[in-house]
């Protein structure tokens, strides 16, 4: 029996096609062009010419690779293959230039998926629930908005005071948070995103577009008062309010992750969908090094 690992393009999306997963309408079949051009890439696992489980990558910022798309024909399962192809492709982004953390992020209902992460050496964390909802009247008190910061340099000084001194993670976008490192605030991404300072001149708000198929209004704010806090939410209203204002013909969301420490502080009559929280799985370079110093290449 032959096993070996590859790198899938376009042209394969019919060994995808064959594999019995599951799934329905899977989203990983419908952008598979997408998910294997770019900063991204598909691998596949091979069983005597028979591809049976996938895995792929995306790069974020220089330097985070998040792992996902695991799939397995059902066939198959129970023979290590999902291990052994997340464990392949953890070393393969690992060796690409830049890359400093390597990790996957998962939801906790997910058993098989935490189960491989954790396997591959992934630690968990943060937990975070994905809060979503069109409706944010019960937060609108009539207070004051808060004060736009425009200047890079400022947006820069206090996003890091706040998350990289602190060593927060950053919901960098909507299912994809990662640690905090200066990376993450560089011109190319601040100058499209909205950042806010409370009246107090303490606290960062941060509101962005982003597109998850649907468009949403993703709100970044760490702290457990983001519900109580006066002029939050005008402020997130009024960017709500010109998001849905630019794209008149679809619907828009609003996206706030909140920690599971904060999640208690969720009121109760609250109008938003949450569903089960996710997990960020991560490893750092200088781990991966330490525990795989023989590492790579079981499949050539």
């Amino acid at each position: 029996m032959k096993e070996y690992i590859k790198v899938l393009t376009t042209t394969d999306l019919p060994l995808l096609l064959s594999m019995d997963t599951g799934i329905i309408d899977d989203y990983v079949i419908q952008v598979f062009e997408r998910l294997s051009t770019g900063q991204n890439r598909i691998y596949g696992l091979f069983v005597d010419e028979q591809l049976v489980s996938i895995a792929g990558y995306s790069i974020f910022a220089n330097r985070y690779v998040m792992l996902g798309r695991l799939r397995s024909d059902r066939r198959y399962r129970g023979k290590n293959y999902a291990t052994k192809i997340m464990k392949y492709i953890r070393d393969i982004a690992f060796q690409l230039p830049n890359i400093t953390w390597v990790g996957g992020n998962t939801q906790e209902n997910n058993l098989a998926a935490r189960r491989v992460l954790t396997n591959i050496g992934l630690t968990e964390q943060e937990t975070l629930y994905p809060a979503i909802t069109r409706e944010i009247d019960l937060f609108i008190n009539g207070n004051k908005k808060w004060h736009s910061i425009e200047k890079f340099n400022d947006k820069v000084s206090l996003l890091k005071d706040t998350y990289i001194q602190d060593e927060r993670i950053f919901p960098f976008e909507c299912y994809y948070p990662f640690p905090a490192t200066n990376t993450l605030f560089t011109n190319s991404y601040i100058d499209n995103w909205n950042v806010y300072e409370s009246r107090q001149h303490d606290y960062p708000l941060v509101t962005k577009k982003d597109v998850k198929k649907d468009i949403f209004l993703q709100v970044i704010y760490p702290f457990a008062d983001v519900f109580t806090q006066p002029g939050l939410w005008e402020t997130v209203y009024d960017d709500y309010l010109n998001l849905n204002f630019t794209h008149p013909e679809q619907k828009v969301y609003i996206w706030l992750d909140i920690p599971e420490a904060h999640i208690h502080h969720l009121p109760s009559n609250h109008p938003f969908s949450i569903d089960s929280p996710w997990i960020l799985h991560g490893m750092s370079i200088d781990n991966w090094k330490q525990s795989n110093k023989h590492s790579l290449l079981e499949y050539n």
